[in-house]
C-alpha cells in the first residue's frame, strides 16, 4: 500500500513539473526571463567550480544572452572552463560563432595544451586558432618546430581572412620559410594585407618595389655599358 502511495506520489510530481516547464515555455515567462534564470544557475555552478557551467556563463557573456554582453567576463570564463579542461571550448561552433578571441581565453594553460585546443578548434575552421597553431609550429611552441606546417596553417588562416596570416603568407615566400622563396608572391599576399591597412605589410611591400627598381636600374647600366662596349668595337 505504502509503494502504490509513493508511485502515486511520484507521478503527480513528475506532472507538476512538466505542467510548470509546459508553462514556462508556452505562456507565463518571457525568453528573456528564462535566460536569466539560466544565467543564474550557471553562475551559481561555475563559481563552485563546474566547467561546463563555466563554458556556458562564457557563452552568456560573450552573446549578451540573460546578462549584459561583456567581452572581458566572456573571457574569464572560458579560462576558467579550459584550465579545467573543458575541451569543446576549442572545438563547438558555439564559440567559433562569437567574437571572443578564443585564444586569449588559452593563454592561462600550459603550451601542450594550448596546443591541443588550438588544433582542434582549427579543425573547425577558426582562422584565430588556425593562425595560432601556424606561430606554435613557425616557434615550436608545445610541438616541434616545423616551418612546413606553420606555411600550411599560415595558408588555411589566410584563406579565412585572417590578415596577420596574409602578411605572414608574403613573409614565407619573400624569406623562404617553409615554401621557395618567390618574390611575385609574396607581393601578392602583402598586397592584400596592405589593402586592408596592415602597416608591417606596406612597409614591406614598399620594400620589394624598391629592391626591384634597384635591380632593374643595375641592369640597364649593364646593358647600356654593353652596347656602349659594342658600338666601339665596330
Amino acid at each position: 500500500m505504502k509503494n502504490i502511495i509513493l508511485l502515486l506520489t511520484l507521478i503527480t510530481t513528475i506532472n507538476l513539473t512538466a505542467n510548470s516547464f509546459e508553462y514556462i515555455n508556452r505562456q507565463g515567462v518571457t525568453a528573456e526571463n528564462k535566460m536569466k534564470q539560466q544565467y543564474f544557475y550557471a553562475k551559481r555552478a561555475a563559481e563552485r567550480g563546474n566547467a561546463r557551467a563555466q563554458f556556458d556563463l562564457g557563452l552568456m557573456y560573450a552573446n549578451g544572452k540573460g546578462v549584459a554582453k561583456n567581452e572581458a567576463l566572456a573571457l574569464t570564463w572560458f579560462k576558467r572552463a579550459a584550465d579545467n579542461n573543458f575541451i569543446q571550448l576549442a572545438s563547438t561552433k558555439k564559440v567559433l560563432n562569437t567574437k571572443v578571441n578564443v585564444a586569449k581565453a588559452l593563454s592561462t594553460v600550459g603550451t601542450s595544451q594550448k596546443f591541443v585546443f588550438a588544433k582542434k578548434a582549427a579543425g573547425q575552421g577558426n582562422s584565430r586558432a588556425q593562425f595560432d597553431l601556424a606561430m606554435m609550429y613557425r616557434n615550436g611552441e608545445g610541438v616541434r618546430k616545423n616551418e612546413l606546417l606553420a606555411f600550411n596553417y599560415f595558408h588555411k588562416a589566410a584563406r579565412n581572412g585572417s590578415v596577420e596570416a596574409k602578411f605572414q603568407m608574403g613573409l614565407s615566400f619573400a624569406q623562404g620559410l617553409g615554401v621557395r622563396k618567390q618574390t611575385q608572391l609574396a607581393k601578392y599576399w602583402f598586397k592584400l594585407a596592405a589593402k586592408v591597412g596592415h602597416s608591417k605589410a606596406m612597409a614591406h611591400l614598399a620594400s620589394l618595389k624598391n629592391s626591384n627598381k634597384e635591380v632593374h636600374g643595375k641592369i640597364s647600366k649593364v646593358t647600356s655599358l654593353f652596347n656602349s662596349i659594342t658600338l666601339r668595337a665596330f
